[in-house]
């Protein structure tokens, strides 16, 4: 299972890549951290499979030109597996 996220195409941009950001609590723009992932500029989505059941987590993406990064707003998300309709 897992969770994917997706966001605007930026490959008009002139960036030179795409971070995604992962925690437990909200990211912080100014120090997000290490990237979970870094991604090819044209990259529109990205699934996490490393997520654990019943764990909320915040994501942020970011455009990075250079030494110059972009953080977008946190994104929240749950993973609870085990429920189900009703």
């Amino acid at each position: 299972m897992s969770i994917t996220i997706s966001w605007d195409d930026q490959s008009g941009k002139d960036i030179d890549r795409i971070e995604i950001y992962r925690s437990n609590n909200p990211v912080d723009p100014e120090n997000p951290g290490i990237p979970l992932v870094t991604l090819d500029p044209t990259a529109t989505s990205y699934s996490d499979t490393t997520v654990k059941n019943n764990n909320v987590y915040h994501y942020a993406v970011a455009a990075k030109k250079g030494t110059v990064r972009s953080v977008g707003n946190n994104r929240t998300v749950g993973y609870f597996s085990e429920t189900g309709p009703g």
